[in-house]
């Protein structure tokens, strides 16, 4: 009775996990509610016989549902009786799940310490017993504990091993789908086989009938001929027998083939079920990145620069920024000295979830770099590399990944209007009179390269009354498009902005904006893209 209480109270969790997109709060709230319910019921009889292992399942799904349904004060007393009774069984499989389970409980309370304290258990327990699934949730885990308390470099590894090992994991998974093709492909030849065996039975079938007629007609005929008439009866009867014996084996051959694929039948059905498991578990773990990577961008946006800061500083001006993906490998910049403001436009390497972590750590340095007493553009770029070659462990050799960033960065004095320009690639345009002046940069990223570094060049420029500058990402320029499908180019970008630099620096976003969806038409994004303009 113990199981069977257990047993229905798994089938209600399972409906209460599906997507809340296929059924509402209030059913997943009740599907919960009656799970537990059954757990609760399930308990007692399992304490009754002394069944550990139905008692710790127990305690470990009521403190899951809580967790899941954010009733914390029930989680941890459950699933602590849990781990107990798992570590006194020895089995280390539930141990490791009942341990990442506390991390997200500890998580959920923001105590990142006892989080990384239990995920940090899972971790070692999933690489002692070779389970990809445990070690990857862990690690993914792990990654939003050390995002939270600020540990950037230690949330990028772990975000980084959690996906390397869920690729491992689906690669499992896919082998595992081959296995069960192998399998419909044997069940398919049996059936087949099967086919022609019933033909061949059928044709002795039809024999039969026509042996049998030719011996009534005989009978008919020799009616008169009695001896004659009883061979052929005798040697009906002999026909017939060895018929009958030879269909009851013909039989018993079938019985058997169909006791063989109902066989396979039930193997497939199982392999069927674990494959939907598999899925459901592939479906879920999808949301959890997902869900995560949203939290990311929250993050991302909130180390950025608001835009009242930017209204407040310099109110003539725009930002279009358009992220491939959730979050952004590009980033913007700005900060407010005694006489000076510092704004930069940066692009790290790659999009995505690298690139930005790779952006937290350019906003991280930038915001240590740049004080009242150190003001020099070419001197902050030269810090920030040093920086970041530090923290990645960059070194020169030619096997190491290239990662970095290129960047736009100025240096405006507020009261004589004097503007230090330095980059790493990524060049400034001013525009003065309606005439576009290109200040180019360094061709040496914020990073390790090729050749041994130098200092940037620092460029000094006099800002007059109605001059326009642009900061700018590649993201626009090389996206592919147009009737030929090519990329937009620098020279096009150029264009565009002296076309548009006597209007508004609002309806300049909307028409830049405008033409980029115009150009790239149905081709998809390649890359994030930052625009900055500011009117002086």
């Amino acid at each position: 009775m113990a199981d069977i209480y257990d047993n229905i109270g798994s089938v209600y969790q399972k409906m209460g996990d599906g997507e809340l997109d296929t059924i509402s709060e209030n059913q997943q709230a009740e599907y919960y509610s009656r799970a537990i319910g059954y757990y609760e019921k399930s308990l007692p009889l399992y304490t009754e016989i002394g069944f550990e292992k139905g008692i710790s399942k127990s305690f470990s799904r009521i403190g899951k549902i809580n967790l899941s349904r954010g009733e914390y004060d029930s989680v941890l007393g459950n699933l602590e009786k849990s781990k107990d009774s798992y570590e006194a069984m020895g089995d280390k499989f539930e141990l490791g799940d009942t341990y990442l389970y506390i991390g997200k409980y500890y998580n959920a309370l923001k105590n990142y310490t006892l989080a990384l304290k239990n995920l940090k258990k899972a971790k070692e327990l999933a690489e002692e017993l070779s389970s990809l699934e445990l070690k990857s949730e862990a690690a993914d885990e792990m990654s939003k504990s050390y995002a939270a308390i600020g540990d950037y470099k230690n949330a990028y590894l772990e975000h980084v091993l959690s996906r390397e090992v869920e690729n491992k994991f689906r690669n499992n998974a896919s082998k595992k789908d081959i296995a069960n093709q192998e399998i419909n492909y044997q069940v398919n030849k049996k059936q087949r086989e099967m086919e022609l065996e019933q033909q061949k039975k059928d044709l002795l079938a039809k024999e039969e009938i026509r042996t049998q007629s030719i011996i009534t007609k005989g009978a008919f005929i020799a009616l008169g001929m009695v001896i004659l008439l009883a061979f052929f009866i005798f040697r009906g009867y002999r026909i017939k027998q060895k018929s009958n014996i030879l269909l009851e084996a013909q039989r018993d051959e079938i019985l058997q083939k169909n006791e063989e694929l109902l066989q396979l039948n039930e193997e497939i059905t199982s392999q069927r079920e674990l494959i939907e498991h598999q899925r459901d578990i592939a479906v879920q773990r999808q949301k959890e990145i997902t869900d995560s990577i949203r939290y990311a961008k929250r993050i991302q946006t909130a180390v950025m620069p608001h835009r009242e800061m930017f209204v407040e500083l310099v109110p003539d001006y725009f930002i279009y920024f358009k992220p491939r993906d959730i979050v952004s490998g590009d980033f913007y910049w700005m900060k407010k000295l005694d006489k000076h403001i510092v704004v930069a436009a940066a692009d790290c390497t790659g999009h995505g979830v690298p690139g930005a972590f790779m952006s937290l750590l350019g906003i991280a340095f930038l915001n240590e770099i740049v004080t009242d007493s150190f003001t020099d553009a070419s001197g902050i770029l030269n810090s920030l590399r040093e920086r970041i070659i530090e923290a990645l462990h960059q070194t020169w050799q030619d096997d190491e990944a290239k990662d970095g960033m290129d960047i736009c960065l100025n240096v405006i004095n507020i009261e004589t209007k004097e503007l230090q320009y330095a980059g790493a690639y990524n060049p400034l345009y001013l525009i003065r009179d309606g005439e576009l002046k290109e200040f180019k940069a360094d061709k040496m990223p914020i990073g390790i390269h090729i050749k041994e570094p130098v200092d940037f060049t620092n460029h000094t420029i006099q800002l007059n009354g109605n001059d326009t500058i642009y900061l700018f990402s590649d993201g626009y320029i090389d996206q592919f498009g147009g009737e030929k499908g090519g990329k937009f180019k620098s020279r096009q970008f150029r264009e565009l902005l002296l076309n548009i630099q006597d209007k508004p620096m609002n309806e300049q976003k909307g028409i830049i904006d405008e033409t980029y969806k115009n150009w790239k038409g149905n081709e998809k994004q390649l890359d994030d893209i930052l625009v900055i303009g500011m009117r002086f």
